[in-house]
């Protein structure tokens, strides 16, 4: 009869295994990083439909999740409250921007000296260099301004166009988020 070893009361040293377990678990989370920075979702922007689209890209999961709780909270506080988080939403999220002449052509990104612009002053200036004209103190009003534009851009109280464009792309980004970081996961795990 052979003899059976009970089994070990003392579990085994982790250094060696811990080190790769970590170092494992960092490579992953390295991956999948790189992989949400590859990540962008263009949408088209309501008026300019076949002339311009925003890439925007992924908001790590616990920034959504708070984004999401965000912009729940301020739907009581009224239009003004949700505008105010959707735009800054957009502005943060907004990777590109990106424009043509024709529906037939490709898209090129909307470039200045300093690189890609993006929502804020560079983006408020190249608008009013072809004559529309939005707010071009900060990024969220220069948003609201593109995205809603008043009816008569002289008269404050004149009703906004598309006054639902905003939350359509806020929308749109939060379950394209949600989304991708579940496909990412799977890639991740080979599932």
């Amino acid at each position: 009869m052979t003899e059976q070893k009970a089994p070990s009361e003392t579990p085994e040293a982790p250094s060696a295994s811990g080190n790769a377990l970590s170092g494992a678990l960092a490579r992953i989370g390295a991956q999948h990083e790189k992989l949400r920075a590859q990540k962008t979702l263009p949408l088209k922007v309501p008026g300019y439909e076949d002339l311009m689209q925003v890439r925007y890209r992924l908001l790590p999961e616990a920034e959504m999740d708070g984004l999401s709780k965000r912009l729940e909270a301020v739907k009581d506080e009224g239009v003004t409250g949700a505008w105010e988080v959707e735009a800054e939403t957009l502005v943060k999220l907004c990777d590109r921007i990106e424009i043509r002449e024709t529906a037939e052509e490709k898209w090129e990104v909307l470039q200045d000296d300093n690189g890609p612009i993006r929502f804020g002053a560079s983006f408020a200036k190249a608008l009013e260099s072809v004559g529309v004209h939005v707010a071009s103190g900060r990024a969220r009003e220069t948003v609201i301004d593109f995205f809603s534009p008043r009816e008569d851009p002289d008269d404050p109280s004149s009703p906004r166009q598309f006054p639902n464009a905003m939350e359509r792309h806020t929308n749109a980004i939060i379950l394209w988020n949600r989304n991708q970081t579940e496909l990412i996961a799977r890639d991740l795990l080979g599932n």
